[in-house]
């Protein structure tokens, strides 16, 4: 019944982008922006798909939607998807839609979190990529890019926990990663430098198979880390949350499931930057993961926990932090891992074949400057499209108004205007206090960049050589006799003082101190 509610009207054997994009958001917070061009998209996952409707704008403009952790339905995603290939799920999700693709790798590493939850279950079930059994039956599929369904296949009997070794080994390809020794540990605990993470987590338990992303800093806290178990969640931490970005939970046989203190954490941060190196996570990074700091865990609380920075701009590789020599250890046993790249290499779960596919979901959420590339063909293409949006990144095309090898503004020339947006010739704009106009003037007119240039509808001259009438030059500070009635340049010109080319217009009485 959860298939065909899951997944809507039934229109053949294989999963189409609606209902890929109806499984996707049961195990990750996919959302769509509020606008009116996603109206029809939402209401066609709220009426076939379980998708809930929080809120409808005034005039039925808009609509905001979500779907809600519902830990069976999650399974049920679960499963339809495992025979797939995620990152096409993913990517195809991504860019089908006018969601929010993240700006940090969030669902990238929420997803590679899935595929070693759904390895480690499913696999030890005997169900794998390209055949499912169920009891003395077996079911075939073509490992294409869309792969035939079986409505009525759900099994019942598959365990919804596994243990946390099991689960890192699925993640990560380093096949010691549970032989890493404790980057601290707690004072007088029960661990000593010998014990492995194998040796602590022997009997910790994991039970996850989605994540909700939380609205408030305090939506974890000691008191509702069972609620997050007892519904087979992770948690994708709110915009802006300090030092985390999310969470999974787990707990030792030997407490019970929902006791607590006893429920103990994995917290992650993902970062897209190159220069989020292994050096700057160690020396500063990991240490903001502070468990007790950050109210997720009951002071007194001495259940281990485990540390995790995604790092995927950075240099492959997985490295168990270690304590230095002076540096303050912290009060509680911890693992740390720094886990730099995205390669078959450090993600078990990343196939090869598949390594391109994934760095490219990864450009969705990094931040974007393809959105300036040329679209017509042409050398200079490139350049003229980025020089319109100059300061925005550090390539040399968005600095093209600039020369630094005299560290000065580029002066224009009659074939080429200034580099940069078109110049406003002939206009002139009110605005500004006169105060303002002065120091932005005397800021550019003393200092080691020159002011742009005079503009007029004939020629460009630059200022600091320009003549007014009296024969004097322009830069000096004197008073001049007026030549053009006050609040106007003479022939409609306007001085351009805007370091990206722009030219603002400011009176002529302005300029004069």
């Amino acid at each position: 019944m959860c298939t065909h509610k899951l997944l809507g009207e039934k229109k053949g054997d294989k999963l189409d982008l609606n209902q890929r994009l109806a499984c996707l958001s049961r195990r990750l917070p996919i959302d769509f922006y509020p606008t009116s061009s996603n109206l029809q998209v939402q209401k066609k996952q709220v009426d076939g798909h379980l998708r809930v409707c929080v809120r409808v704008g005034d005039h039925f403009e808009n609509m905001v939607t979500t779907s809600p952790s519902e830990p069976l339905l999650s399974e049920v995603a679960a499963r339809l998807l495992y025979p797939l290939s995620s990152h096409d799920v993913l990517s195809k999700v991504m860019y089908g839609f006018d969601v929010n693709r993240g700006d940090r790798g969030e669902f990238i590493a929420l997803q590679l979190l899935m595929d070693a939850r759904d390895a480690v279950l499913y696999k030890w079930r005997g169900v794998i990529k390209g055949v499912i059994r169920q009891g003395n039956e077996s079911y075939d599929f073509d490992l294409d890019d869309s792969l035939p369904i079986d409505w009525d296949l759900i099994e019942d009997d598959i365990p919804l926990t596994f243990s946390v070794t099991d689960f890192l080994k699925e993640l990560l390809s380093k096949n010691d990663i549970d032989n890493i020794n404790p980057y601290s540990r707690k004072k007088n605990s029960l661990y000593n430098a010998r014990h492995t993470l194998k040796d602590i987590f022997a009997t910790a338990r994991m039970n996850f198979n989605h994540a909700v992303k939380v609205q408030s800093f305090s939506a974890i806290t000691p008191s509702t880390l069972p609620s997050f178990i007892s519904r087979s969640s992770a948690a994708l931490c709110a915009n802006n949350q300090y030092a985390i970005d999310a969470v999974t939970f787990f707990t030792f046989e030997s407490l019970g499931l929902l006791r607590t203190p006893g429920i103990g954490v994995i917290l992650y941060q993902f970062k897209t930057s190159a220069q989020c190196t292994r050096e700057l996570c160690e020396d500063h990074l990991f240490d903001t993961m502070d468990p007790f700091e950050l109210g997720i865990l009951e002071e007194g609380d001495e259940t281990p926990i485990i540390r995790i920075i995604f790092s995927f701009g950075a240099e492959a590789e997985i490295v168990p932090r270690t304590w230095k020599h002076g540096k303050l250890r912290p009060k509680f046993t911890t693992f740390d891992i720094w886990v730099g790249g995205i390669s078959s290499k450090i993600f078990r779960p990343v196939k090869r074949e598949e390594e391109s596919a994934w760095k490219s979901i990864l450009e969705a959420s990094s931040p974007n400057i393809q959105i300036y590339n040329a679209t017509t063909p042409g050398a200079d293409a490139q350049k003229i499209s980025r020089s319109q949006c100059p300061l925005v990144s550090g390539e040399k095309e968005f600095h093209s108004f600039f020369d630094y090898e005299t560290k000065s503004i580029k002066k224009s020339t009659e074939n080429n205007a200034l580099p940069g947006p078109s110049r406003i010739k002939g206009k002139h704009r009110q605005g500004g206090s006169d105060e303002l106009a002065n120091r932005t003037f005397e800021t550019y007119f003393e200092g080691p960049l020159t002011p742009l240039s005079l503009s007029s509808d004939d020629e460009d001259v630059d200022l600091r050589t320009m003549k007014h009438e009296s024969g004097q030059p322009a830069s000096h500070k004197r008073k001049q006799e007026d030549h053009a009635p006050e609040n106007e340049l003479p022939s409609g010109q306007s001085v351009g003082l805007g370091i990206t080319g722009f030219t603002t217009g400011f009176p002529t009485k302005r300029l004069r101190k």
